[in-house]
């Protein structure tokens, strides 16, 4: 105690801030690159950036702590002159003459809160946010922490304001941050999105919990695969943690991928054939028809600069890697993070084993002495299990009574990351003493049986057998039975499939809550916002092993098939109509739940209930672009020798021609839409039919038969009218909408489009919607009417990202290009051409003739009037932006 107080008094001697204190990193944008360009001249321009940055700071009463090479790590006792001091940072930068360097961008980030001083130096997670914040500024930005700007909100600094940015997803952070931007005089003010998650491409889901040690295992990963190594695989048994460490690694690297860092779960994925499917659908990368998958996905991928997490490959582990090693040979910017229980064994591979986490061992060490408790809290085995401890008792702190007891439980435990969260989670019911007693027994019994398996898999099986043998016998049975879902499950789901037996329907939220805090299940926020419960996958394979072996497993099926047959179907008018972006994430949160579901029912050769899921699915298959697959699964229905009655088999044989539609398998399509129509005439469904007849309209508009195209479209606007059809009047007249615009009648092009999107914003159908408002944008750029236009191509963007079609993005900016052709902005124009060739790369299409003649047609316009170096650069820059970047403020 006595020595603390001496270092205290000794900081405030150096006047170094202590207690709440402000914290601003920064950084150069780009500096490696200007190194590379100008290595004499930037050796004086950083000299003269690091004297204008430390008089700045040091003016304002900062404590510069730490610096690495041009990064500075600031401390200041008041949010006040912490801000003041980057505002002026900034504009002294921005008027410094930096000769043939050009000007240092420097972002900047800044937070308070508390943290550790020892050795000169601060420690805490408060800098880790900080330095979060720094790294999603853009070069000259100032971004500030919500902890920062409300303490000085009562009186901002003098000239100083703040712009709201919104909640951000920081990487590595478990919470999201609310950003601010600092404005003012002589401070730059418009700025992209921040650097954040939320718009960096990438699908890594948000952590609940926080991440303990293993900073040398990261900084390996990203250290290799920031380098020439294509790819890393990361092996050990189940439970050590690899899962974790990829998505902190893939998080840590999301900066440096402009095509985004992307994580592919495997191990729901059961069928090789299935792997680049896997792949694809995380890509959003649209398929080909006629064409094989791999192929598309090597297209696609051949030009990015893209890191792929593949998570769980041991299952697949042959066709994984040839998969694998057929795309890192064709795509030089692809850079592969894999998961598994053993290396791949293919060429380039560099193999990382993720061992347990550093523990106090109880064998060689004494558990025991007055340095007990620092000792073991320097053990990152022992600082994640005091951490999940918390989660279950708040107040639970490592101290000299218990101590000794968890220093022997992370030992006996092996400092498995899953272990010891299981045996944390005992702390509801056991203290630690309890809980190190029965470890020590059980593992003593088990290891002396004489087992083949590694001494890791050993501690871990034994210590989910122990959780497991401490269950209820309710808690046992729902355990068991939660192996039959795919993916994760909602309690809606858990309430309608598992009961049974033993196990009453009343009484599962409270045994799922008994699971829950034992840790063997976990809680997520699914794409939905609703509670999703999960397994980690070891223990989802325990689960199904235990349900095999009980004999319930039949039973299970029949009950999950039957509940997302009965799901589906109430489900599917809400695709098509007001609440689908919502019915959409509901959708891909039980998207392998469903997937599972039809093809078990097409295996066992029930066509109704297949049939039944089928129609109920086919829209959001096609809006997801699950589309191969899905169509195959279709084939295979309508392939079942069973008799249904017509009005089913209608509809699905709509739901298959509405998916090869999506394929551009036109005469499949018009097979399908035929035989739908035929059935629905006999079935008495003349809606049905008369949207089948509306879709082979636009079927023969596609192949340039136009003019027949035009009699479908207006017989079956008298049908709509006729039959109050309020979708088919608005099929038919936005098909009467492209056809008056492939002859040149502008006006009635418009009229007829804008009567059709007002039917549909009616519905609440935003994905046809978002259709027309392609051909409405094409038609206002054919009139001149550039405004009207983007107007139209923005609200068509919004759709799309909401109801995640990511692959209409290419289609949206060419468009978008073709509008500023017309409004004589040539540089924008190629900007916008530029971005869509790069996003056409990403998703790996293919012009069509006609869209290769539009884009010859605008580049020879824009060549003609405007400078080609002009052109050249505004081209590459596109390329080079991410999409938020492409829109103007609205």
């Amino acid at each position: 105690m006595l020595d603390r107080a001496r270092s205290w008094c000794s900081l405030a001697a150096m006047n170094v801030p202590q207690g709440a204190v402000t914290f601003v990193f920064t950084d150069i944008v780009g500096s490696t690159r200007l190194w590379e360009k100008h290595p004499e001249q930037m050796r004086a321009a950083v000299q003269r950036h690091d004297e204008l940055m430390r008089a700045a700071f040091l003016a304002a009463g900062g404590h510069v702590f730490k610096t690495v090479g041009d990064a500075f790590c600031v401390a200041f006792a008041e949010p006040s002159a912490a801000l003041t001091a980057t505002a002026v940072v900034q504009r002294t930068l921005a008027v410094e003459p930096w000769g043939v360097v050009g000007a240092l961008e420097v972002r900047i980030g800044t937070h308070t809160g508390t943290a550790e001083m020892r050795d000169g130096d601060y420690f805490g997670g408060t800098l880790n946010r900080a330095a979060r914040i720094e790294a999603a500024a853009h070069g000259g930005q100032v971004l500030v922490s919500g902890v920062t700007r409300s303490l000085v909100l009562d009186s901002p600094p003098e000239g100083l304001a703040f712009r709201d940015l919104g909640e951000h997803r920081l990487k590595s952070l478990e919470r999201a941050e609310h950003l601010f931007q600092l404005t003012g005089e002589g401070l730059t003010s418009d700025f992209p999105p921040p650097r954040s998650m939320n718009v960096l491409p990438n699908n890594l889901p948000a952590q609940t919990t926080s991440f303990i040690g293993r900073a040398g295992e990261v900084e390996a990963i990203t250290a290799r695969l920031s380098g020439p190594t294509k790819l890393v695989t990361l092996t050990g048994s189940g439970g050590t943690g690899k899962t974790r460490l990829a998505l902190e690694a893939g998080a840590s690297l999301i900066g440096s991928f402009r095509g985004g860092v992307w994580l592919v779960e495997l191990a729901v994925v059961t069928e090789a054939p299935r792997l680049a499917g896997a792949v694809t659908a995380v890509l959003g990368i649209r398929e080909e028809p006629g064409r094989p998958l791999v192929e598309t996905l090597v297209d696609a991928l051949r030009r990015q600069e893209l890191l792929l997490i593949l998570d769980n490959c041991e299952h697949l582990a042959r066709p994984v890697a040839a998969l694998t090693a057929e795309l890192l040979k064709a795509c030089d910017g692809l850079r592969i993070l894999a998961t598994s229980r053993s290396a791949m064994g293919i060429g380039g591979e560099v193999t990382l084993p993720v061992p347990p986490l550093g523990i106090f061992n109880s064998h060689r060490e004494r558990l025991a002495g007055p340095d007990l408790v620092r000792h073991l809290a320097e053990s990152d085995a022992v600082r994640l299990f005091v951490e999940r401890a918390r989660a279950v008792r708040p107040d639970f702190e490592l101290n000299d009574a218990n101590a000794a007891s968890v220093g022997e439980i992370c030992s006996r435990l092996d400092g498995i990351p899953l272990a010891l969260e299981l045996a944390a989670a005992r702390l509801r019911l056991l203290d630690p003493r309890q809980i190190a007693e029965r470890l020590a027994d059980r593992f003593r019994l088990l290891r002396s049986a004489g087992t083949d398996r590694l001494p890791h898999q050993q501690t871990l099986q034994a210590l989910v057998d122990w959780s497991h043998d401490l269950l209820t016998e309710p808690e046992k049975v729902l355990f068991r039975r939660l192996g039959i879902f795919v993916g994760g499950r909602s309690l809606e789901a858990i309430e309608a499939v598992c009961p049974g037996g033993p196990l009453d329907e009343a009484d599962v939220l409270d045994v799922l809550q008994g699971l829950v805090e034992k840790s063997l299940v976990g809680v997520e926020t699914g794409e939905s916002g609703e509670q999703r419960y999960t397994l980690l996958e070891s223990v989802w394979h325990y689960a199904r092993r235990l349900l095999e072996e009980s004999g319930e497993k039949p039973q299970q099926e029949e009950n999950h098939a039957r509940y997302f047959l009965v799901w589906a179907v109430a489900a599917q008018p809400h695709f098509e109509a007001h609440g689908q972006t919502e019915w959409l994430a509901r959708f891909d949160d039980d998207l392998f739940n469903l997937d599972v579901a039809l093809r078990r029912l097409t295996r066992r050769g029930e066509a109704e209930p297949a049939m039944q899921l089928l129609a109920a699915v086919g829209r959001p298959m096609e809006v997801r672009g699950y589309l191969t697959e899905g169509y195959a699964l279709a084939q295979a229905i309508l392939a079942l020798p069973a008799e249904v009655p017509p009005g089913l088999r209608s509809s699905a044989e709509f739901a298959a021609a509405r998916l090869a539609w999506a394929l551009d398998r036109y005469e499949e399509a018009r097979q399908h839409f035929f035989a739908s129509e035929q059935l629905a005439v006999t079935a008495g469904e003349r809606e049905r039919a008369g949207l089948c007849r509306g879709f082979v309209g636009f079927l023969e508009r596609g192949d340039g038969r136009v003019v027949e195209a035009e009699e479908i479209f207006r017989r079956c606007l008298v049908e709509g009218r006729e039959w109050a059809s309020p979708t088919l009047e608005a099929v038919a007249l936005g098909g009467l909408g492209r056809v008056a615009l492939a002859f040149g009648r502008l006006d009635e092009a418009r009229e007829m489009s804008e009567a059709a999107l007002a039917i549909h914003h009616r519905l609440g159908d935003r994905w046809t919607a978002g259709l027309v408002l392609w051909g409405l944008a094409r038609t206002a750029i054919a009139q001149g009417e550039v405004a009207r236009a983007e107007t139209a191509l923005r609200e068509w963007a919004d759709i799309a990202a909401s109801l995640g079609n990511n692959w209409t993005m290419p289609y949206i900016l060419q468009t978008l290009a073709s509008a500023a052709v017309v409004g004589g902005d040539g540089a924008r124009a190629a900007r916008l051409l530029g971005a869509a060739e790069a996003q056409r790369e990403r998703y790996g299409f293919r012009l069509s003739v006609a869209e290769q003649f539009d884009i010859d047609e605008d580049l020879a316009k824009i060549k003609a009037a405007w400078p080609a170096e002009v052109i050249t650069a505004a081209w590459r820059e596109g390329r080079e932006s991410l999409p938020v970047d492409l829109w103007p403020p609205a």
